[in-house]
């Protein structure tokens, strides 16, 4: 397989990520020279991490994400020696946290807890998706900004909180509501249209003003083909997984599944 080069790789990202991932090929080309894995010290989004996973041959590394959030957009990574064998989920030096609204009369939500975690001087690059369910908030942080949240964190928006450590094997699931639609074709175009209900020609405008991006690139050709699992995102109206066709009608047109992000 052909290595990838430093100024190719950085190629593959928008601007905005230049810098970003020149340090972590680096990181790559140290692993490989001392033969032992490293764990990056943020959580990355996913156009940053599926092209790690895409072009990992290239780059002749094993790239392995964190789970400890199912269906997460950012993922904290650890870059391996494609030949060392070892069960990597026992190194990554991340904690689960759960915030606890104690609060019967105020409820709170992902921008109130966001919010007042990043008002204690927390990066949001060091903090992993932030998921509220039943009220309460859980996420994944390093181990030590971890023990700084706990020893400093007292209210979230003046509501008393519970804030502590879980069980990494708690299963944490971002919620995803199905989808499903007949189209003519799994073109870009087609599927807009039926996420967004505007009709096609409109669905081509929002892809012609670049509101639109497949797997985190945009997009602006209304012919694009959408393979399984692409992840879909259409300004405005939301973020998909698509999962492909699950059958066709009598008039061989396409039934296809899609997963919204809620």
């Amino acid at each position: 397989m052909r290595k990838i080069e430093k100024n190719s790789f950085i190629k593959l990202f928008s601007d905005s990520l230049k810098e970003k991932v020149a340090n972590i090929y680096e990181k790559i080309e140290l692993v490989k020279e001392i033969e032992y894995f490293i764990q990056l010290e943020e959580f990355y989004s996913g156009e940053v991490w599926k092209k790690l996973l895409k072009y990992e041959n290239e780059l002749g590394v094993k790239i392995i994400l964190d789970n400890y959030i199912k269906n997460g957009e950012r993922k904290n990574i650890i870059i391996a020696p494609i030949d060392l064998e070892m069960n990597y989920n026992d190194y990554f030096d991340l904690n689960m946290i759960k915030i606890e609204n104690l609060s019967k009369f105020k409820k709170l939500d992902h921008r109130n807890y966001l919010g007042n975690i990043l008002s204690y001087g927390i990066k949001r690059e060091k903090i992993s998706d932030i998921v509220v369910k039943d009220g309460n908030a859980y996420f994944v942080t390093f181990s030590d900004i971890a023990d700084y949240l706990i020893n400093n964190i007292n209210s979230i928006d003046k509501n008393n909180i519970d804030i502590k450590k879980i069980d990494n094997n708690e299963v944490i699931e971002i919620q995803l509501e199905k989808i499903t639609g007949i189209v003519s074709s799994n073109r870009l175009d087609n599927i807009v249209s039926l996420l967004t209900k505007l009709s096609r020609n409109d669905a081509v405008k929002l892809i012609e003003k670049n509101l639109v991006s497949v797997d985190y690139e945009i997009i602006n050709k209304k012919n694009k083909s959408l393979s399984e699992n692409s992840i879909l995102t259409i300004r405005g109206y939301g973020k998909y997984i698509y999962n492909g066709i699950i059958g066709s009608t009598k008039k061989d047109r396409m039934r296809i599944e899609v997963m919204k992000f809620i």
